[in-house]
C-alpha cells in the first residue's frame, strides 16, 4: 500500500522534530486498510506537537508505552498498546508519506537511542483502521487502531502490558491525566529527549475549551481538552496516550490521545481524542474480549 498527497512537509516535521500534529483539507480514508490493496491520499498538517518541561520517568514506568517509526527508526508519533496484537494512535499519524509496511510500533523502550538499558521490541504493522469519519479540516475523529503481525508477551524480560479501556459514562473533567512521550523539550533548539518523559495537566470542560478555539475549529463530543500553565498534554508526541491509574485494580486506564494544539505554552488547551466516546468502535475491531 502506498500514501500520497503533500507528504513531505508532514515528513519535515516528523522527521525533524520527532513529533506530529496535523490540522488539514480533506480525506480519504477506509476504515480497515491493508498493507498490500489500498492507497490513501492524505492532506499536510498546519501544526506540530512537543514535550517541553516534561518529567524523567523510569524504566517500565508506563509498560504500555509504543512509540511509531519507520524501518530506519525514525520516531514519527506516540502510541498506546490495548490488547497483545493492538495499539492506538492519532489518524493523523498514519500519513508520513511512507506505505504501511514501513511502520514500525516499537514497545517497552525507554531510551530511544540505546537498545543496551532494556530490551525492547518492534512489530510489524499489517492493518490500519483509520477512523472512517475523520476529518482534517476539523480535526475530529482523530483515532487510528493498528494490528500487529506478531502478539506482544506480557511476560518475559521486557516489562509491557496494555493500557485498560476507561469509565464510558466519566467526562473525567478536572481529572490529571498523564501524557507521556519522547519529543523536542526545548523550542528554541528543538532537541529532543532520548528517554521517555512524563508531564501531567487536568481536563478542562469542552465548552470552556471551545470558547478558545470558537474561531478555528469546533470542539466536538469526541475530542477532550487539557490545559496547565507551562505545561500541557501538548508536551507528549503527537498519537501519544493520556492515563490515569486505577488506584482500585492497578491498571492503567487510557483516557485520550494526544491531537492537536496552537503550540506549546500559547495560553491555549491541548486538544485530544477523547477515548470514552469511541469505546464501542475500539470494541468492534478489537473485540471486548482482548480488552482490559
Amino acid at each position: 500500500m502506498g500514501f500520497s498527497g503533500s507528504a513531505s512537509f508532514l515528513l519535515f516535521w516528523i522527521g525533524v522534530l520527532n513529533i506530529s500534529n496535523c490540522r488539514s483539507e480533506d480525506t480519504t480514508a477506509s476504515i480497515a486498510v491493508a498493507a498490500d490493496d489500498v492507497t490513501l491520499v492524505w492532506p499536510s498538517p498546519r501544526a506540530i506537537v512537543k514535550i517541553i518541561n516534561g518529567q524523567s520517568t523510569t524504566i517500565g514506568e508506563f509498560p504500555f508505552m509504543g512509540m511509531l517509526t519507520d524501518t530506519t527508526g525514525v520516531q514519527l508519533c506516540g502510541a498506546a498498546l490495548i490488547s497483545n496484537k493492538h495499539v492506538i494512535t492519532a489518524a493523523h499519524c498514519m500519513y508520513a508519506g511512507i506505505n504501511l509496511e514501513e511502520y514500525i510500533v516499537r514497545l517497552g523502550d525507554y531510551d530511544k537511542t540505546t537498545a543496551l538499558e532494556v530490551r525492547h521490541l518492534e512489530r510489524s504493522v499489517t492493518t490500519a483502521w483509520v477512523h472512517p469519519q475523520y476529518n482534517e479540516v476539523t480535526i475530529s475523529n482523530d483515532l487510528a487502531i493498528l494490528e500487529l503481525d506478531e502478539e506482544v508477551p506480557f511476560t518475559g524480560p521486557t516489562v509491557i502490558s496494555p493500557a485498560c479501556m476507561p469509565s464510558r459514562d466519566d467526562t473525567y473533567d478536572g481529572t490529571s491525566l498523564t501524557a507521556t512521550g519522547w519529543g523536542v523539550t526545548n523550542t528554541a533548539t528543538l532537541v529532543t529527549s532520548s528517554t521517555l518523559l512524563k508531564t501531567s495537566t487536568p481536563v478542562i470542560s469542552n465548552e470552556v475549551c471551545d470558547s478558545y478555539y470558537i474561531n478555528s475549529v469546533p470542539i466536538t463530543e469526541g475530542m477532550m481538552c487539557t490545559y496547565t500553565a507551562g505545561t500541557d498534554t501538548c508536551q507528549g508526541d503527537s498519537g501519544g496516550p493520556l492515563t490515569i491509574l486505577n488506584s482500585t485494580t492497578g491498571n492503567f486506564q487510557l483516557i485520550g490521545v494526544v491531537s492537536f494544539g496552537m503550540d506549546c505554552n500559547s495560553g491555549y488547551p491541548a486538544v485530544n481524542t477523547r477515548v470514552t466516546y469511541y469505546l464501542d468502535y475500539i470494541i468492534d475491531i478489537v473485540g471486548l474480549a482482548n480488552l482490559c
